[in-house]
């Protein structure tokens, strides 16, 4: 089913579990996001939030144009169509502020890339997303580069990523929370 983080089209206490895997970064409001697998899980339900931490990037090498569009450019234009790259170490925060009974903090490290194959790849996903209509009008009205700056820098990030230093790697924030059971005699984790 397709829906709208902010108003999901499902009734009160429907699911036991809730995921939302790389999401919230692109809301303006992750606390109103959360507060809907809050009111769709059941009594005892459970929700999973993972996020890029836009600011533990890791590029190498640090002077390259792949540093430049991976680390600044990538999560000021995010931030510019009314994301937050930043907010995922909040996540545990944010679920006890939605009305989640309890919740914990993990740090998740699922994207590294440290082989020719990876940062091949990385370097061309990097590529097609920056060759995107709407970023690049994004960056370019925003005054961060011209369209032939960008252009000049996505070639660069296809030649980092045939470098045999080339290296990225960020940490994502994650959490899990718990609606509050039906009665006190269930136990929370």
């Amino acid at each position: 089913m397709v829906g709208a983080a902010y108003d999901l089209p499902f009734p009160d206490a429907s699911f036991d579990v809730a995921l939302a895997h790389t999401l919230l970064i692109h809301l303006s409001d992750p606390l109103r996001a959360l507060r809907e697998p809050r009111r769709v899980l059941k009594p005892g339900g459970i929700v999973a939030i993972s996020d890029d931490q836009d600011a533990t990037w890791v590029v190498s090498p640090e002077d390259s144009a792949a540093r430049y569009l991976i680390a600044e450019l990538g999560p000021r234009a995010i931030a510019a169509s009314g994301g937050s790259p930043f907010y995922s170490h909040n996540l545990r925060r944010l679920l006890l502020d939605a009305g989640f009974a309890c919740a914990e903090g993990h740090a998740v490290a699922p994207e590294c890339y440290g082989a020719r194959e990876e940062t091949r790849r990385f370097a061309a996903l990097v590529d097609r997303q920056m060759a995107n209509p709407d970023i690049v009008a994004l960056i370019v009205a925003r005054g961060r580069a011209t369209e032939e700056e960008l252009a000049a820098m996505r070639a660069e990030v296809l030649a980092w990523g045939e470098r045999p230093d080339a290296y990225a790697a960020i940490l994502y924030c994650a959490a899990l929370g718990w609606v509050a059971p039906e009665s006190s005699d269930q136990a929370l984790a």
